[in-house]
């Protein structure tokens, strides 16, 4: 069991519920005292995910972003470096 403060709640929790979803469950405190609990539903079946299905959806994200890089250029002629230096004048 996890347990985390309110003060870092915010933050955390795309990756808590992400937790929550393959089963875990997480105690949130105030000043160190337990105030809560986030759990998956009661009575719900919540099936984890398998490694199959996460690498699928990594390379699928990963195609995603390589789409989107495809014809984004800095110019016929410009390179990272020329721009570094330009921005360093």
């Amino acid at each position: 069991m996890t347990t985390i403060d309110t003060a870092d709640l915010a933050l955390a929790l795309p990756d808590l519920l992400n937790r929550v979803a393959l089963g875990g469950r997480i105690v949130i405190t105030n000043n160190g005292r337990p105030v809560a609990q986030l759990a998956p539903p009661s009575g719900l079946e919540m099936e984890p995910e398998s490694e199959e299905i996460r690498r699928a959806k990594i390379a699928a994200a990963v195609e995603k972003v390589r789409a989107l890089r495809k014809g984004n250029t800095l110019g016929p002629d410009l390179t990272i470096r020329e721009m570094i230096e330009e921005g360093r004048r």
